[in-house]
């Protein structure tokens, strides 16, 4: 997974904020930290308008965030299954102002298929 994290930065304009699974597992625990998991689907339909076909309103999208604990002032990590359905929220995070993105690139599929890292539920 490292070899394909490290072509993943490389063609990607801010690698910085691409994590690895050391770098999650070191830091899921900081009080500063969300994980927004992507494989909700009321959570992607709550951030757009489905008969438009676009993101709902800028105030409406950060209430959605706010009411799930997300403030600009978190460090916010964004994941999904492979690491795509993750860039919505990304974009979405960064039309309005947050600066502090990360997206964990290898995703549940990585992460869930490795007895190293913890599982829990919060």
């Amino acid at each position: 997974m490292l070899a394909a994290l490290a072509i993943a930065a490389m063609s990607c304009a801010h690698p910085e904020q691409l994590v690895e699974p050391a770098w999650v597992a070191t830091h899921v625990f900081d009080n500063n930290l969300r994980v927004v998991d992507m494989r909700q689907a009321g959570l992607r339909r709550a951030l757009l308008d489905l008969q438009t076909r676009t993101f709902k309103s800028a105030d409406d999208l950060k209430q959605i965030y706010k009411d799930r604990g997300i403030l600009p002032s978190n460090e916010m990590i964004a994941c999904c299954q492979v690491g795509m359905r993750a860039s919505v929220d990304l974009f979405a995070l960064h039309l309005l102002g947050f600066d502090k993105l990360r997206n964990y690139y290898g995703a549940w599929e990585e992460w869930g298929n490795r007895d190293d890292l913890p599982l829990g539920k919060k």
